[in-house]
């Protein structure tokens, strides 16, 4: 099963020329407010269809499948009671190798880019910390010819730690994906298709 969005949340740049096509867990926030902040606009709904299939320029941040899924498995079920609990039922995990999907936040990020041309995809997490991959991205507003200050941020807020449950459940699964390989690997079989887009993608 796959929760596909049946929207496509797009940033439009001023000159009209480039797109940010947003998928969840792969610094949305950060990259809606940055672009923003520039002029970027959210174009109307009814021509959204037309511009990701023209020949408009368009980029979208990737992730590392597992470690999205992580940050958005723990998201969905951080108001779940006693989920820390749950994660010690080896049937339980078994259930959820068979099908990790249970919103956006963990659905396959290709499927937020069908039928996009002349895409271009940059990594988020092929650096050693989140504030790299930020004043990377500044480095590449700039490039463009846009003006940000987000490199001087000293310390972005890391989400996965804005929730104490939501943090306890991060922890908790990247634990049992160290010790049980099984597991591991049923995840990363799942989402090999966004492990190849990760080997294609640009990295900045």
């Amino acid at each position: 099963m796959h929760f596909t969005a049946k929207y496509y949340p797009v940033l439009i740049n001023p000159k009209l020329n480039c797109i940010w096509i947003n998928i969840p867990k792969n610094a949305s926030s950060f990259m809606q407010k940055l672009l923003q902040d520039n002029g970027w606009r959210e174009p109307d709904q009814s021509v959204v269809k037309k511009l990701i299939t023209s020949d408009i320029r368009k980029f979208a941040i990737l992730r590392n499948p597992v470690k999205r899924w992580v940050s958005g498995f723990a998201e969905c079920f951080m108001e779940q009671p006693g989920i820390i609990d749950l994660l010690d039922s080896e049937d339980f995990l078994k259930t959820v190798a068979l099908n990790p999907v249970f919103d956006a936040h963990t659905e396959l990020q290709s499927v937020f880019c069908p039928n996009v041309t002349n895409l271009e995809y940059i990594i988020l997490h092929s650096y050693a910390s989140a504030q790299e991959f930020f004043n990377n991205i500044n480095q590449w507003m700039i490039n463009e010819g846009y003006e940000t200050d987000v490199g001087r941020w000293s310390e972005p807020v890391n989400p996965s730690s804005n929730d104490p449950v939501k943090h306890s459940i991060n922890i908790k699964l990247k634990e049992i994906l160290r010790a049980n390989s099984d597991f591991l690997n049923s995840i990363e079989q799942f989402y090999s298709s966004d492990l190849g887009l990760i080997n294609e993608a640009k990295r900045i």
